[in-house]
């Protein structure tokens, strides 16, 4: 029931297409694409897109990314951590 008390009801709600809303009708992003992604790590010659809420937080989060992701970054820097000088090339994908 709802906090009201009263019974809960469905409620569908029809959005009229819009002209952006076609553009990605045949690219549906998946968690790959990096589409949403607001960090980069580098690794080498590799640069992969994350997502700082899913690296930095939770109970199978990094403490050393969260705290990565704390750090201020001022105009024109880039928003990145470069694990390159940090992990071992036997340990690269």
């Amino acid at each position: 029931e709802a906090a009201s008390g009263g019974k809960k009801r469905k409620l569908d709600v029809t959005y009229p297409a819009i002209s952006q809303d076609c553009a990605w009708d045949d690219k549906v992003p998946d968690w790959r694409s990096g589409l949403h992604s607001d960090w980069r790590l580098l690794l080498g010659p590799r640069t992969f897109d994350v997502h700082r809420v899913s690296l930095g937080y939770g109970e199978r989060s990094s403490a050393f990314l969260r705290a990565a992701f704390q750090t201020q970054i001022g105009p024109g820097e880039k928003s990145e951590t470069d694990l390159s000088n940090l992990l071992p090339e036997s340990a690269w994908p």
